[in-house]
């Protein structure tokens, strides 16, 4: 996942774990704060 700076670049990536199966991602401010939360959804 990659996540843009703002002004049409990205920068240096970060490697996040996902789990052996990962079903779903999405990222998305749910508190509010102004920061992207990341989540996922493993499979069973």
């Amino acid at each position: 996942m990659l996540l843009g700076a703002g002004d049409g670049t990205f920068p240096t990536h970060t490697e996040y774990a996902a789990g052996s199966t990962p079903y779903s991602v999405s990222v998305s401010d749910l508190d509010a704060d102004g920061n992207l939360e990341r989540r996922r959804v493993q499979r069973r």
